[in-house]
């Protein structure tokens, strides 16, 4: 008989990075991927900040849907080394487990 070794699984939220600048319109930007979806909304209140002060018409903004995601093991380091428990990737192949 076959034993399959079971590894615990570590899972993430992921949304998407839309930039918007006046003119252009707007397009996909990158990820923006959590620990918890709570880490994320408290995320998505520093990019508003952010966005209102310092850049204008142009702008990144989070959208409004959280994905489940399978984290890889560099994207699951990076969260555990940041501040916020968010990292922007720029593609999934940053952070999805196996892609």
């Amino acid at each position: 008989m076959n034993k399959v070794e079971r590894k615990q699984v570590a899972v993430g939220y992921m949304t998407v990075i839309i930039e918007s600048e006046a003119g252009w319109g707007t397009k996909p930007d990158g990820y923006m991927v959590g620990v918890s979806k709570e880490a994320l909304d408290k995320r998505k209140v520093q990019f508003e900040e952010r966005n209102t002060r310092e850049y204008g018409l142009y702008y990144d903004r989070m959208s409004f849907d959280y994905d489940t995601v399978e984290l890889s093991d560099s994207a699951v380091k990076a969260l555990e080394e940041s501040d916020t428990g968010t990292v922007w990737f720029n593609s999934t192949s940053q952070f999805v487990k196996g892609e």
